[in-house]
């Protein structure tokens, strides 16, 4: 799994953008959230809805441990698309 943010304004085609990040890697699982829902969700609830997937914590350490150098630009990834 990962997790994106973007900053998207209203006139972002979001059935397109659910599409663009679907297909990437066999992604198929997207989830948006406003603003609203964005500024209640809690560190404590990111952290809880993460360690219930099996096999993510050790993703993250994998993660955390890649060297930068090893990494892919989100450009690669999202061609076109800007990230806060």
């Amino acid at each position: 799994m990962a997790t994106l943010i973007l900053d998207l304004d209203s006139n972002v085609d979001v059935e397109q953008l659910v599409s663009d990040i679907s297909s990437m890697n066999g992604i198929n699982k997207v989830s948006l959230l406003d603003d609203d829902d964005w500024d209640n969700w809690s560190d404590e609830d990111e952290t809880n809805f993460l360690d219930a997937i099996p096999g993510m914590r050790e993703k993250i350490i994998e993660g955390m441990n890649t060297p930068f150098e090893e990494c892919v630009p989100i450009e690669e990834v999202l061609p076109g698309w800007k990230y806060v």
